[in-house]
């Protein structure tokens, strides 16, 4: 789905717009709205660049994370992650937990020869 710009000063409503939009072509029926998504939707604006909501949000909607997919992309998660989701827009790279156990684990990996070094120093000596 092409991602939509929201220009700055436009409301939580313009973001709302975008959401539900993604959402029917996501999942073919209408999100609920209610004064819960309407908050959420409120302090979604003002944690993201206006101009980067439309991209965004469609990036969260189109996510395939089990999380977001088993709650059915829900706008809680969105907020929750915001920054994140943000992050992985700009760059266009998904993080999913395989991914994360991927790095956490080459994590772990560096932090042990590091450990060992420490120790020795004389090996890393040419």
């Amino acid at each position: 789905m092409p991602a939509l710009k929201i220009p700055a000063g436009k409301s939580a409503g313009a973001a709302w717009e975008f959401y539900s939009a993604a959402y029917r072509a996501r999942y073919g029926v209408e999100p609920v709205r209610n004064g819960k998504t309407n908050g959420c939707m409120k302090t979604l604006v003002s944690r993201l660049p206006a101009a980067d909501l439309g991209g965004v949000v469609a990036w969260y909607v189109g996510h395939n994370a089990a999380v977001y997919v088993s709650s059915k992309h829900c706008v809680e998660l969105l907020v929750r992650d915001a920054e994140g989701m943000h992050t992985e827009w700009a760059r266009g790279e998904h993080m999913t937990s395989r991914r994360a156990r991927e790095v956490d684990s080459l994590q772990t990996s560096f932090d042990a020869v590091a450990a060992v070094m420490k120790k020795h120093p004389e090996w890393g000596a040419e």
